[in-house]
């Protein structure tokens, strides 16, 4: 990629392009630091899937953080192994994880600022002077981004859900036949735990495949 000013959308369609490219590597790379801890969780809440994805939600940023270990060493010239991003795990997990998991973790320039803490290693009053800077430029894309990305997999995850009823072979789809019957109109907020289970796997799934993408255009903002 060419390092040059460009506009606010254009850097996020650069960021785009960089996700693009290596999709696949992107895509695992995220699910590596989530797989086990979204497993575990939903183990121990199967009975409660609403809290689980939003715990799984919570955590959305130590995906994002292989993503852009991924997206800027290939950027540079690097090809980390899989052994690189194995060691890399703990890391996105450990690094600043009071302020990046708690304080900041509902902030719209976590795309952004993620690469000031794992890139630039700022810390303190340097990393507040970078975050402004960056906030000055991009401010625009980034607060769309924000309000965009999560309705975003909302959407797409319905649509998952969709698609695979489509393909459940006739005769086959009777537990989701009577959960849906035994859905009760008169109490719409008690949806059966099938349908519940069902649409917060399809959400996460959406999810993953959209902070991919949102991680790549935060960090062409950032460029």
């Amino acid at each position: 990629a060419e390092i040059r000013p460009r506009s606010d959308w254009e850097a996020v369609d650069l960021g785009f392009a960089m996700v693009r490219r290596d999709f696949w590597r992107c895509f695992t790379a995220w699910w590596l630091a989530l797989a086990l801890p979204a497993a575990v969780t939903g183990y121990f809440l199967w009975d409660h899937p609403v809290l689980w994805v939003v715990l799984f939600w919570w955590w959305k940023p130590a995906g994002s953080r292989m993503v852009l270990f991924e997206i800027s060493r290939r950027l540079f010239g690097e090809q980390p192994g899989w052994r690189a991003m194995w060691r890399e795990i703990p890391r996105v997990w450990s690094r600043r994880f009071f302020y990046r998991f708690v304080m900041a973790r509902l902030s719209p320039w976590l795309p952004v600022t993620l690469a000031v803490e794992d890139l630039e290693g700022l810390r303190g009053k340097a990393h507040k002077q970078r975050r402004q800077q960056l906030a000055r430029r991009g401010d625009g894309a980034v607060m769309w981004i924000y309000l965009i990305s999560d309705l975003a997999a909302c959407w797409f995850g319905m649509a998952i859900l969709i698609l695979a009823l489509m393909f459940i072979p006739e005769g086959q789809d009777g537990a989701w036949l009577l959960a849906l019957e035994s859905w009760d109109p008169a109490n719409p907020t008690e949806i059966p735990l099938l349908i519940l289970r069902l649409v917060v796997c399809c959400v996460m799934l959406a999810m993953s495949l959209t902070d991919v993408f949102v991680t790549g255009a935060g960090f062409g903002i950032y460029l």
